[in-house]
């Protein structure tokens, strides 16, 4: 990635599919096989990014 480029992760809405995990925890923070999805998501992206 270049020093001029920048990347979003979104994490928007109120997760009320997945409750009651996101009762007390933001969707982006639940973990999934021990890691937070935000987490994975940013560990993932740089192959997909221009």
């Amino acid at each position: 990635m270049h020093s001029d480029e920048i990347a979003i992760l979104m994490a928007a809405g109120m997760g009320q599919r997945m409750r009651p995990l996101t009762e007390k925890m933001p969707k982006p923070l639940i973990k999934v096989h021990g890691r937070p999805m935000a987490e994975t998501l940013i560990i993932i992206s740089p192959p997909y990014m221009p």
